[in-house]
């Protein structure tokens, strides 16, 4: 096998095993690969020898990978294209030279095998940048234990030494410091939170939404159970909606597109226009094409669906029903046809205002449908949290010295925010050395740390919230405080109370709240009608002394 084969071979076994790990992880990613081709390649025409398109396609063909799943991007043409960037998109391999793909981005994007130049002998970086993304940075947490999913794999015919690798975030530095618990240690269990994934962005579902949707459109339309007959049409007639158009499309011929970066002003000043009614399967890819459109231009947050290509199917066959209902039309393409001529007239359209009702409408339905699922899911999954036998830190973290850390190590990061205001608490408790047994630092996310779920008063949706320490009493209590300073305790966006319902949930063995330095001494406030005012405090707040000085 030669090497050109030998790096695809490379690439399409690691995209394999990418897909198996996000299917593992019950995620909807499909990876993509990248198939960089030579800009120079015409060189290869020049002395006889096959380009590396016409390689890489038949080798993808001889892997049995059919065209549906492979695009193409290159100067005056592409295909397969509309979707790609979408987490989901059947597409797995993408092939594309650096002049097509100049400013497109795809977090999908896991893998990348890159040809080099025939003459040049610089690779771009630009393009190794790609599959450094993360296709959902959102939901970091849920690829902590999966290292390969955050990883991006690159096959080139380059020299390492040519290779340069984009310098990226804090988010990929390397975790080479180790802290491990304590010999001896007395381990806890407390149940934590955490947000189960119930919410893929999409409609959720599809029977939900069709009875919705049609009752939605009849609404708007006027249109009842007895519009029987053709009632249905005449409404629609009124409404102002053509029932006979004529589709055509504008083609334009003998053009030559030489500058993708200029390919809208071309597209206008080159070639003839010639008019020619469009083909069945035309009209449904254009029917296709505009439901993709018309979810993605809702800007009313009621209306808005976040993953589109999980989205346009259900709308397709709500509407098409909808259709077939109020037209008495069994003919598909003929209701595809009348539908793109209505929005083919933008701002003027009557059935834009009226999917957007459709879909504001269905919002209440659907938030309902998630809030079941994810309390089903709650009730079936119970997350424990446990100090682990290994935590591992970037190089922007030190070793602070302590006493009564539950882990050998303590590292912090060199530089935030409150750093002062955790370091002098830190200080307080290791001096506590009668009355605890050990105090654990908690992380700021993922499930590996201790979460409390609550509603985010800002933005009125549920979040988690992960306090600062955990303390092991040596009488057996455990203690659960968020230190905070200023604005921080003034607003605390629903923490305070979250934290302080937890502790009462957790029983008599829990203490712990709000943590706060005043006057040269620690307060804490374990009350769900919390307040602070710095230098007036209110009754809620209690010495923490108070918490060594009863035992």
């Amino acid at each position: 096998m030669d090497f050109d084969r030998v790096l695809l071979e490379l690439g399409i076994a690691k995209r394999t095993e990418l897909k198996k790990e996000f299917k593992g992880l019950k995620k909807m990613v499909n990876p993509l690969m990248l198939i960089q081709l030579p800009n120079d390649d015409k060189k290869l025409i020049d002395m006889g020898e096959k380009t590396k398109e016409q390689i890489v396609l038949e080798h993808l063909a001889q892997n049995g990978i059919s065209d549906d799943k492979i695009a193409l991007w290159f100067d005056g043409k592409q295909k397969n294209m509309e979707f790609i960037s979408e987490n989901d998109s059947e597409q797995e391999y993408m092939l594309f030279k650096q002049a097509a793909g100049t400013g497109w981005d795809c977090p999908r994007a896991h893998v990348l095998v890159m040809f080099r130049e025939i003459v040049s002998t610089i690779p771009y970086t630009q393009t190794i940048g790609r599959i450094l993304r993360m296709p959902e940075p959102d939901k970091k947490d849920d690829y902590i234990d999966t290292p390969e999913l955050r990883t991006g794999f690159l096959y080139t015919n380059y020299n390492r030494s040519d290779v340069q690798i984009p310098d990226e975030s804090e988010k990929n530095k390397p975790r080479n410091l180790e802290a491990k618990i304590k010999a001896g240690i007395n381990n806890i269990k407390i149940q934590s939170a955490y947000i189960s994934r119930t919410d893929f962005g999409d409609l959720a579902d599809s029977s939900k939404f069709q009875a919705s949707f049609i009752q939605s459109m009849n609404r708007y339309f006027k249109i009842d159970d007895d519009d029987v007959m053709g009632k249905g049409r005449t409404k629609l007639i009124n409404a102002g909606i053509e029932l006979n158009p004529k589709i055509t499309n504008q083609i334009v011929v003998d053009a030559q597109f030489k500058d993708i970066d200029q390919l809208g002003y071309d597209f206008q000043r080159l070639g003839q226009d010639v008019k020619i009614e469009i083909s069945n399967n035309d009209t449904e890819k254009t029917f296709n094409y505009i439901l993709f459109n018309i979810l993605k231009e809702q800007t009313d947050e009621d209306a808005k669906v976040g993953n589109l290509s999980r989205s346009w199917g259900p709308l397709k066959s709500a509407i098409r029903i909808w259709m077939k209902r109020a037209l008495s039309e069994s003919e598909s393409i003929r209701l595809y046809k009348i539908f793109i001529n209505d929005i083919s007239k933008g701002a003027s359209s009557k059935f834009r205002p009226a999917i957007t009702s459709a879909l504001k409408e269905y919002r209440p339905i659907l938030t309902k449908i998630l809030a079941d699922k994810a309390k089903n899911k709650e009730r079936r999954e119970v997350l424990m949290f446990s100090i682990k036998p290994f935590y591992y830190f970037t190089d922007d973290y030190a070793d602070v010295p302590q006493s009564l850390c539950a882990l050998d190590k303590f590292y912090i990061r060199k530089k935030y925010d409150g750093r002062d205001n955790e370091l002098r608490f830190k200080d307080y408790i290791d001096s506590k050395i009668k009355h605890i047994e050990w105090w654990f630092k908690n992380g700021d996310s993922g499930k590996d740390f201790f979460a409390i779920r609550y509603l985010n008063t800002t933005t009125n949706d549920y979040a988690l919230f992960y306090p600062d320490w955990i303390i092991h009493f040596k009488d057996g209590r455990i203690g659960i405080f968020d230190t905070k300073k200023g604005d921080t305790a003034i607003d605390t966006e629903g923490r305070a109370v979250a934290l302080a319902n937890k502790i009462k949930e957790l029983g008599k063995d829990f203490v712990g709240g709000i943590a706060v330095f005043e006057n040269g001494v620690w307060y804490y406030n374990s009350s769900p009608s919390y307040t602070y005012s710095p230098g007036k405090l209110d009754k809620n707040w209690k010495p923490m002394e108070n918490l060594f000085n009863s035992n």
